[in-house]
């Protein structure tokens, strides 16, 4: 168990994301820097998975409308504000909602200034109930809005978990600081020998029916119950990175906790590395010797992907940067071993300038491989890159718009069709995913204690 923090810790994939049970609750998770920390997430706090990423816009805000109960509960959490005391940086503030379209001019100028850019956040407009930055106002202002009663009550909107440790417990303990606010909140510990658990039951759960459907979309998903689950392994369900618990004899997997008195060997990918098995002069040449077809997302969360896409050149996942829908649901897989491993943001690129008698060598040693990966997901459609099709028709039956791969039909796209098309392959996304479902868990074992 790790009980001294590392600083500066260079490996922290410290960040925070949220989630929906099966029951339509919504929680937000905050990672700790040595995970398990579910793969390609962005570096978030828990203050903007709320201002950011569970709000939408509208006329200039972000919106994130909570129930009377669940704002008045927040109000309850408020001081009165005054003059002598002004606030600053992230508040929750309450305001007379008489002077509502006043307060949002004044704070959408204010707000967008040489200093920051932080839009106002309203949670109830009868209530008057918003979370705003006041860091770059006018204190002129603050003060006038506080004389003339317009601001009524305020709070700082700084949510930190607060982990130390407990030597007496032999654990990492949190600090609720979140107990007016409408979610569930998970806490990671530093140490991941040590289960996320639940520092917050909310009284009125904010449910996801609140969201926007792309919100919703972006958020992790759970076939459990956060009001039944006070502590839980993010690794059982979805990929995750993690540090300081690999196993020697497998490298892509870790020991994590399942339980307080057992831990599982559990895969960090939902879906199996397939390896080319042929280290020819070709591979090494044109891949850096990644002789492997690992199927890949630009955001890597890649749980339940309905469509397949590939390439040979990696500048083309570059049309799937977003949250949308299509791209969610769309799995990269290289025609060639190893090559979605290559870095485009660095002036050599090895997604190369291959002359094609070499990659048709290439492709006859790995093709079974690409077969494979495409049978383990049974995609309703394909979508192949430009710089791929005509060696994949030299290959497999293709028309205008079918493929046959190892003897199933798929519909078949282009690149250009992400936009011509864009309406008909959302629709094939958003459909059920159909391939193989494998348990990440390979096996079990007692706690160890080192």
């Amino acid at each position: 168990m790790i009980t001294d923090k590392i600083y500066p810790a260079t490996h922290s994939m410290s960040t925070a994301w949220f989630g929906i049970d099966k029951e339509g609750n919504v929680a937000i998770f905050d990672f700790d820097e040595n995970g398990p920390v579910p793969s390609g997430l962005s570096d978030e706090v828990i203050n903007s998975i709320i201002t950011d990423h569970l709000t939408s816009e509208h006329n200039g805000l972000r919106i994130l409308e909570l129930t009377d109960p669940q704002a008045e509960e927040i109000c309850r959490m408020l001081n009165p504000a005054t003059s002598s005391d002004l606030p600053g940086f992230e508040q929750i503030v309450r305001i007379n909602p008489k002077y509502r379209e006043e307060f949002e001019q004044l704070a959408l100028k204010q707000s967008h200034n040489d200093h920051w850019d932080s839009t106002p956040v309203m949670l109830s407009p009868h209530l008057g109930l918003y979370i705003i930055d006041f860091y770059g106002w006018d204190k002129k202002a603050i003060a006038k809005l506080i004389d003339d009663s317009i601001l009524l009550a305020c709070t700082s909107f700084y949510l930190d978990k607060g982990d130390k440790w407990d030597d007496e417990l032999g654990k990492w303990i949190f600090n609720n600081r979140f107990s007016h606010l409408p979610f569930y909140f998970y806490c990671e510990p530093y140490s991941p020998h040590q289960l996320i658990e639940r520092v917050n039951i909310p009284l009125y759960p904010l449910k996801e029916n609140q969201l926007a459907k792309d919100v919703r979309d972006s958020a992790l998903r759970f076939d459990c119950s956060f009001q039944n689950h006070d502590r839980l392994q993010i690794a059982e369900y979805y990929p995750c990175n993690v540090n300081f618990c690999s196993d020697s004899k497998n490298p892509n997997c870790d020991w994590l906790p399942i339980s307080e008195n057992e831990e599982a060997l559990i895969d960090e990918y939902t879906f199996p590395v397939y390896r080319c098995g042929v280290n020819c002069f070709e591979c090494e040449f044109s891949t850096g010797n990644l002789n492997n077809i690992r199927l890949y997302h630009p955001l890597q969360r890649i749980d339940l992907p309905t469509i397949v896409c590939i390439h040979m050149n990696s500048e083309y996942i570059r049309e799937f940067w977003g949250t949308n829908p299509l791209n969610l649901k769309t799995a990269h897989i290289p025609m060639i071993c190893g090559y979605p491993f290559s870095n485009f943001h660095d002036t050599y690129d090895r997604d190369i300038h291959t002359e094609d008698e070499t990659v048709r060598k290439i492709f006859e040693n790995c093709h079974s491989r690409m077969e494979e990966a495409i049978d383990f997901l049974r995609p309703y459609a394909i979508i192949l890159c430009d710089d791929v099709r005509h060696f994949l028709a030299e290959r497999y039956p293709v028309d205008e718009d079918k493929i046959e791969i190892g003897g199933n039909v798929y519909s078949l796209f282009g690149i250009a069709d992400l936009k011509t098309r864009r309406e008909e392959l959302e629709h094939l996304a958003g459909l059920p995913y159909r391939g193989v479902v494998r348990s990440r868990i390979i096996s079990k074992r007692p706690m160890q204690n080192d």
